[in-house]
């Protein structure tokens, strides 16, 4: 029991390490806040700091542990779409976070996680060590896909309780409110702002920035 209790302590402790791959340097705040203190993103925002940005449905999750002693999860997944990053039928993802058969389980607060059998627009990290990634922004990188018996597609993305860092004010703000939209806004939102993530990265090679 205290075994699995210190797992859990350790998850948290080590989430605003994690995070540095989550927001690609941008999102972590020094001084006097806590350094595991995440962003708030806009879409583009999101797009800029991934690494990988698709569409995809989650076939399967394996929990294991690494050799730092955190649990993980592998998620198989059927992409549907890539829109930043190479394009391949299927990946596999590792996230952080997870529970073993054992009981033995590691929690990142703020990170959420995936779904068997969901369909889901990621923002993902560059891997980190242990080959994981995280959500860019935490929780504000992911939409679940809803496909209703009636009427067209929807997108949400969950509430979450962790604090956010306005950029403009540099206060401290609520963390991200439900949200549900139309998916082809979604998609449309998320496809500009791939665009100009793009026209950046050409730019910045034609001046041999």
């Amino acid at each position: 029991m205290f075994r699995h209790l210190i797992t859990l302590i350790i998850g948290v402790l080590l989430s605003a390490t994690i995070l540095l791959f989550a927001l690609g340097g941008l999102g972590i705040v020094d001084g006097d806040l806590n350094a595991g203190t995440a962003l708030r993103m806009d879409m583009e925002q999101l797009v800029e700091g991934s690494d990988l940005v698709l569409e995809a449905r989650v076939l399967s999750q394996t929990p294991l542990l690494g050799t730092d002693g955190l649990v993980y999860t592998d998620f198989e997944l059927e992409v549907q779409r890539t829109f930043w990053g190479e394009d391949r039928p299927s990946r596999r993802v590792r996230l952080p976070g997870g529970a073993l058969s054992t009981g033995r389980a590691t929690l990142i607060p703020g990170m959420g996680t995936l779904r068997v059998g969901e369909e889901a627009l990621l923002m993902l990290s560059p891997e980190g060590p242990q080959g994981v990634r995280v959500f860019c922004g935490l929780s504000q990188g992911r939409y679940r896909i809803l496909t209703p018996l009636t009427g067209s597609r929807v997108a949400s993305r969950e509430a979450s309780a962790e604090a956010l860092l306005d950029a403009t004010t540099g206060m401290l703000v609520p963390g991200t409110q439900s949200e549900v939209l139309e998916y082809a806004d979604l998609i449309a939102r998320c496809t500009a702002a791939v665009s100009a993530k793009r026209a950046r990265h050409t730019s910045s090679e034609g001046t041999g920035r």
